[in-house]
């Protein structure tokens, strides 16, 4: 099949295709007499596997470090399974961060709400919060909950 028939069944640009095949992620295609690319169902299933791997939050850097111990004569399912324990650790830290991130933000509304009924606007953008510096609110409700000072 050709790059166009390959775009439409894997659901991936064909632009996409050719910069998978620039980095190695998809190994260069035969060609036909007339140049273009040639692709097989192997090429299909590899695509579907990138598709799928970044769906788990895989960069092309970690899928091509997949697809290379999965390129030997023997698969090394324990590096696979050490990255997939990676990624969901990352995954942790990510989840942490945002948590840490809603709950400052939670105290800034709530902080902001409460003063906003007092404050008036002085400046240009006639909005108190904007005018004040959100920012600084946000690093304000934010230094109690860590226990930090300046």
């Amino acid at each position: 099949m050709r790059i166009g028939e390959l775009a439409k069944r894997s659901g991936i640009p064909a632009k996409t295709i050719r910069y998978y095949e620039s980095t190695g992620l998809l190994p260069a295609p035969a060609r036909e007499a007339s140049g273009y690319r040639r692709y097989g169902g192997a090429d299909r299933d590899r695509l579907d596997f990138v598709a799928k791997a970044k769906t788990l939050g895989f960069s092309l850097s970690e899928i091509a470090d997949i697809l290379q111990a999965s390129d030997g004569d023997a698969v090394n399912c324990d590096h696979v399974f050490q990255l997939l324990r990676s990624k969901r650790d990352q995954i942790d830290g990510w989840i942490t961060e945002a948590v840490a991130l809603r709950d400052v933000l939670d105290r800034t509304i709530a902080e902001t709400g409460a003063r906003l009924q007092s404050e008036r606007s002085t400046g240009h953008y006639h909005c108190p919060v904007i005018e004040r510096g959100l920012h600084e609110r946000a690093l304000a409700a934010a230094l109690p909950a860590t226990g930090e000072s300046e």
